[in-house]
């Protein structure tokens, strides 16, 4: 792949760690910036990730005004729909930890942002792929 990926990670809990590690295996994703509304907290994680290029915002609507070809939302549930709206109407592809949202209205209403801006909305559902749960669904299945 010719053109580098620049990613913003919004929220900087354990689960944000997750991402930068599957990021780094990726040869072409740059993590740009890193956004949580805890004041210091993604400064905090920018250096204890060593990502010594990564911005550090405490709003994600600053890290949303940055040239991103996507961003991963690592926040808590209950605001998963208003970052993932405000992401998808800026433009951004946006990676989403689990559950979507906490009411089906929100979930419905991020789908019509993705719709309108013509941005991806994936949900991060990656245990479907794990060994141990491919064979635990094949022993479901199999009664």
């Amino acid at each position: 792949m010719s053109k580098r990926l620049k990613i913003g990670i919004i929220g900087s809990g354990g689960i944000a760690r997750a991402h930068v590690s599957a990021y780094r295996k990726l040869p072409y994703v740059d993590i740009v910036a890193v956004a949580d509304v805890v004041p210091g907290r993604a400064k905090q994680f920018v250096e204890a990730e060593g990502l010594t290029d990564a911005a550090a915002f405490e709003s994600h609507n600053d890290l949303l005004k940055l040239d991103l070809d996507g961003v991963s939302i690592c926040t808590p549930n209950a605001s998963h729909h208003r970052t993932s709206v405000d992401s998808l109407r800026a433009g951004k592809n946006v990676l989403l930890e689990k559950p979507m949202s906490v009411t089906l209205d929100e979930a419905f209403d991020m789908v019509r942002a993705a719709d309108e801006s013509g941005s991806m909305l994936t949900i991060g559902f990656q245990p479907r792929y794990d060994p141990n749960m491919q064979r635990l669904k094949e022993i479901v299945q199999s009664g």
